[in-house]
């Protein structure tokens, strides 16, 4: 973990939608940079769904509507050619499903469960997911699984502690996230192959959530 700094920078933003009565959020952007995928809630609905925006034209599509579950909080696939994302109430299976990216059609349900789960990344070879998983009492913790393995999911959080937010670097090796260890929080690295957690190294000193990667793995945002 060495070398890694914080940085803040001020960009120049456009708007994602033009609805004043649309609230738009969770934005994951395409690995070629070209398409957005967006949450997209109308205030008094009971669920949501996930619009993709291409960036170029400006122009958007619905690929789920929501109306069997609250489509949410959408990733993609390393090829941009699926999104993951996750559904929760309705008549739909709560858990996380999968679905070309390119056009509306059926979804598949990839990895079920009753608790609520958040996808934030695909693993190295597209294989499995790495995942945050909340529970009834307001935790929250982090896992993966290999899909191709067909062996359980695995937990990276220990016990007791509220682990948020992950993002995998790069290339695949280290997981930056948010941690309460200390009773706030703050972020962390560890790596993705280490199964007890003892890699894990705080890199915030004063309070810190939601970290991103730059493009080169460098530096944490």
């Amino acid at each position: 973990t060495e070398g890694y700094r914080f940085c803040l920078a001020k960009f120049e933003v456009g708007a994602v939608g033009s609805q004043p009565d649309i609230w738009y959020y969770g934005p994951r952007l395409s690995p070629d940079g070209r398409r957005l995928a967006v949450s997209q809630y109308e205030p008094g609905s009971t669920s949501g769904g996930i619009w993709v925006h291409d960036l170029g034209p400006g122009m958007a599509y619905p690929l789920t509507s929501g109306d069997d579950s609250d489509d949410t909080l959408a990733i993609w696939s390393p090829d941009g050619a699926e999104i993951a994302y996750a559904a929760v109430g309705g008549a739909q299976a709560t858990g996380i499903y999968r679905i070309d990216a390119r056009q509306a059609g059926r979804a598949r349900l990839w990895i079920p469960g009753e608790r609520f789960k958040i996808p934030f990344a695909w693993l190295p070879g597209g294989a499995g997911l790495l995942f945050q998983e909340n529970d009834t009492a307001g935790g929250f913790s982090l896992w993966t699984i290999d899909l191709e393995a067909h062996g359980p999911a695995r937990r990276l959080s220990p016990e007791r502690v509220r682990e948020t937010n992950p993002a995998l670097s790069p290339d695949g090796h280290w997981v930056a996230f948010g941690s309460d260890a200390t009773r706030h929080f703050e972020v962390y690295v560890r790596r993705l192959d280490d199964p007890t957690g003892a890699s894990a190294q705080r890199v915030s000193s004063d309070g810190g959530n939601f970290p991103r990667w730059r493009g080169d793995g460098r530096e944490l945002y």
